[in-house]
């Protein structure tokens, strides 16, 4: 069985029940001294109470903050793991410390199995060095930059940002965009502007009309 309590309670309660015994054993020896004998131990029994009842109180408002701490985090951990985009925190020597979903959905790589990994491990090759390099400018500027890559046919979009630290170097915090489909639709808008500027330029001059 637990004992609930503070500390003191359970350094206190060893000392009530000796102190009851031998009130008890005075009182019987001397009948007149029984109302003295109950009105101490009630008194030591209610200073328990209140030091149990504050114990009590105490474990339920820290298992309240507990639960909404673990509730506030299992939230930030669903809204990462859902956002349209992949989301990270690196060190400063561009090491993996925390990743989502992203990467399984944009790279198909287990975010779990990349955690105090360096960009260049994740990425061999020159993408992995230009993450770096990346990395290096945001930590030397000290301020949000905005990169675009490509990787084989996929265009990427990312914003990265220092995070400062009381203790030890800033970090990096960074969100990537798949833009795959807006830089197609991008240049499809272009080649259909070209071809509408071609065919105007070579309409004779007779099929130009001009309305005031």
């Amino acid at each position: 069985m637990k004992l609930v309590g503070t500390p003191f309670v359970r350094r206190l309660l060893p000392v009530f029940v000796l102190l009851v015994l031998g009130l008890l054993w005075h009182g019987g020896r001397h009948e007149g001294d029984i109302a003295a004998v109950l009105v101490w131990a009630l008194a030591i029994l209610a200073l328990v109470a209140l030091e149990i009842r504050r114990g009590i109180d105490r474990e339920r408002a820290l298992r309240t903050t507990r639960a909404a701490q673990e509730g506030a985090a299992e939230t930030l951990r669903l809204f990462l793991d859902n956002l349209p985009a992949l989301a990270y925190v690196k060190d400063h020597e561009s090491r993996i410390v925390a990743a989502s979903e992203g990467f399984r959905r944009i790279h198909g790589i287990d975010p779990e199995s990349i955690a105090g990994k360096r960009s260049e491990e994740i990425f061999p090759g020159d993408f992995g060095r230009r993450i770096v390099e990346e990395d290096r400018q945001v930590l030397e500027g000290g301020k949000p930059i905005t990169f675009a890559d490509r990787v084989g046919d996929r265009h990427l979009e990312s914003i990265k940002f220092p995070i400062p630290h009381r203790d030890g170097p800033p970090g990096i915090g960074g969100i990537t965009f798949d833009v795959t489909e807006r830089r197609h639709a991008e240049a499809r808008l272009r080649e259909s502007e070209l071809r509408l500027r071609l065919i105007g330029d070579n309409l004779p001059d007779a099929y130009i009309f001009q309305y005031a």
